[in-house]
């Protein structure tokens, strides 16, 4: 699977909450036992994109979470977002997103190679489509050649990361990261938006619905 792929799953949080502001939540996982006791990883800022997603295809698996809230017509809405990701087989990658406002709707999204799933709020069914690659990936996604200010060290969950900073090309905003001794993200934050990365190396179960639960479109 083209990098640009992975690069879209890694982004697709970002992309989803990009409206609202956020706060993080706390992380746990096999990465803060890890990094405590490593040396520090320092990505190369001149290649941040590329080193970035290399990290986490070798990773394989791991989580992140977000807690939004977006004013609408008043009213303040609050909604998780939850996705798991795949990486192992790197022409077959896996991401489930599930998103759930606090007025009780949820939205469910599978990708499964260049295949989307997504069941809307109140539906009973799954819709799917093949997925425009390319269009996709330029819209959510860093481009390789993105370059980083690196900012310093930091804790982040009682993880020791090295705090990066980055433009985002299609928001135009600047975008954190905090990466741990393996070159991972511990946390993300743009435009207050704050997610956060556990579980690393730790199984995930993610599978296409039934056939007998999909529509086409």
């Amino acid at each position: 699977m083209p990098k640009s792929l992975v690069a879209l799953a890694l982004a697709g949080l970002l992309a989803l909450s990009a409206c609202g502001n956020s706060t993080g939540t706390d992380s746990t996982g096999s990465a803060s036992a890890e990094a405590s006791s490593a040396a520090s990883k320092h990505i190369d800022p001149d290649n941040f994109a590329h080193e970035l997603i290399d990290a986490m295809q070798k990773t394989g698996t791991f989580v992140s979470d977000s807690t939004s809230s977006v004013d609408f017509n008043g009213q303040t809405i609050t909604s998780t977002v939850h996705i798991e990701y795949d990486m192992t087989d790197p022409q077959n990658m896996k991401v489930h997103v599930t998103s759930n406002k606090d007025d009780g709707q949820t939205m469910e999204t599978i990708m499964i190679g260049k295949t989307v799933y997504m069941k809307l709020p109140g539906a009973d069914k799954w819709s799917s489509r093949t997925a425009e690659t390319a269009e996709a990936a330029a819209a959510l996604t860093l481009p390789e050649d993105t370059t980083a200010t690196e900012i310093g060290p930091e804790t982040i969950n009682g993880i020791e990361t090295t705090h990066y900073q980055v433009m985002n090309p299609i928001l135009g905003s600047p975008m954190d990261y905090w990466i741990d001794t393996k070159g991972r993200p511990v946390r993300t934050t743009i435009e207050s938006i704050n997610t956060d990365y556990s579980g690393f190396g730790e199984p995930v179960n993610i599978q296409a619905p039934d056939p007998s639960e999909v529509t086409q479109g």
